[in-house]
């Protein structure tokens, strides 16, 4: 680098989980409804409003117009202002490539500088850059000394600028970015920024689809448990497999999640709940074939097709608690869990069942040869090898703990045997996988 100083954007300095404001109001009005849950009914539409009227306004002149508008909002003036403050703080996170140009600066003796466009005071400005580690910014530069960085332009450049396009983006990193609620949003929010620092420090190797896994797949079912523990207000305790770690988990987000009630010993508990369905308990987060006793959280009709789905997904859930991976799976859907916790703050936001079970249905009816080899190269999972001969292809197709894992590693011969041997299962599982592929076409139908 010969420049003395870089300068980049605010925007591109730090992300925020939200992209759209209408979300991002929604989220303000909730955290003042927990105050007083109707005198600011409908401020996010008020809100939106003003920001689409006063575009270019500061942000104190906006909070000012929603008052004008809604006299009974003027005395809590004060309020609007930092809740909203407050709450863009919590969005924001660190670009991680940013970051790193940052730091290499540091080292180099150079100093990075950066713009402050936008609503925000200038010292609002300064404590969210510290928030997210640029504790060390140059003054206002020197043009003639400075390169200013521009990420992802396809536009001409100008002098002393240069182009930075870091690999990935703000792309939709989840089934949950389909979903237009604001739960949705920033659970997505939360997974862009994982993908982000993945992609700067994990861009490839099993430790990178390890970590999806529990952060993308195992951490957002987890957290339907969480939610699901909200509605109780009685002493919950967790029994069977994995019931320490539920134990601990709970325990860890009460302080940011305040709706879980209070976690105890199994003993102890006037609800008991488990990850599998069991006689002991009140409900459970995964479903089995028969378990009218227990009601799952995730309903049965959802895990289609059954005879390929289900068995798998009760497997990963079995690897994150022992597996040879475990410690890294099961750190990274803890992170996921309290990293949500932490974003909602003591919020009812629910995420929705049926995004989460489209991931999970894409990760085991159709996985990349990426993840396959990955989770095969990590033995995660007990039981899933690479078969070698036709005979083991039909046990492990028919048998094996994923099925379609399996099959996607077959050859040619074992999958002419397979045709021979067992045409249903081979066909469904055919089907299944180019379903998921090119999901624009027609449902099939359920295969059992």
């Amino acid at each position: 680098m010969e420049a003395e100083r870089i300068e980049v954007g605010l925007c591109d300095a730090v992300h925020f989980r939200l992209v759209e404001t209408r979300l991002v109001f929604e989220l303000i009005e909730k955290h003042l409804r927990k105050r007083n849950s109707g005198h600011f009914k409908g401020f996010a539409s008020v809100r939106e409003k003003v920001e689409r009227e006063k575009r270019g306004a500061s942000l104190r002149e906006k909070v000012e117009a929603c008052c004008i508008e809604h006299h009974e909002w003027f005395l809590e003036k004060q309020v609007l202002y930092s809740s909203e403050l407050e709450v863009w703080m919590d969005l924001s996170y660190a670009n991680p490539w940013i970051l790193e140009l940052y730091h290499e600066a540091l080292y180099q003796g150079k100093a990075l500088y950066i713009s402050r466009v936008g609503p925000f005071t200038p010292l609002f400005i300064k404590l969210l850059l510290r928030k997210n580690g640029y504790e060390r910014i140059a003054e206002e530069p020197d043009p003639s000394k400075t390169v200013q960085v521009i990420l992802g332009q396809n536009g001409e450049l100008k002098p002393g600028q240069v182009l930075f396009n870091p690999v990935g983006g703000r792309e939709p990193c989840h089934a949950l970015a389909d979903d237009p609620s604001l739960s949705s949003q920033l659970a997505n929010g939360n997974m862009c920024k994982s993908e982000e620092e993945l992609l700067l420090r994990k861009p490839e190797g099993k430790g990178r689809y390890l970590h999806e896994l529990g952060y993308r797949l195992i951490g957002p079912t987890l957290w339907l448990m969480m939610q699901r523990l909200g509605e109780e207000e009685r002493p919950v305790g967790f029994t069977g497999p994995g019931s320490e770690y539920l134990t601990s988990l709970a325990r860890s987000i009460q302080q940011r999640w305040s709706l879980v009630p209070e976690v105890v010993i199994e003993e102890k508990a006037a609800v008991v709940a488990s990850l599998f369905p069991g006689a002991k308990s009140a409900f459970s987060l995964l479903p089995m074939d028969k378990c009218e006793l227990c009601p799952p959280i995730i309903p049965l009709e959802l895990c289609q097709p059954q005879s390929l789905f289900l068995e798998p997904l009760e497997h990963f859930f079995l690897a994150m608690l022992g597996g040879d991976q475990a410690a890294e799976v099961q750190a990274a859907a803890t992170a996921f869990v309290e990293e949500f916790a932490l974003i909602t703050r003591g919020l009812r936001v629910q995420l929705p069942l049926e995004p989460i079970i489209r991931e999970w249905q894409h990760f085991i009816l159709s996985p990349s040869h990426e993840c396959l080899h990955a989770i095969l190269t990590s033995r995660i999972v007990p039981g899933f090898n690479s078969p070698h001969n036709p005979w083991q292809a039909s046990r492990q197709v028919m048998r094996g703990p994923w099925p379609t894992g399996s099959y996607l590693l077959t050859n040619s011969l074992e999958r002419w045997w397979l045709q021979m041997t067992h045409s249903d299962r081979k066909r469904s599982i055919g089907e299944w996988v180019e379903r998921l592929e090119n999901p624009v076409r027609e449902p099939l139908e359920s295969s059992h």
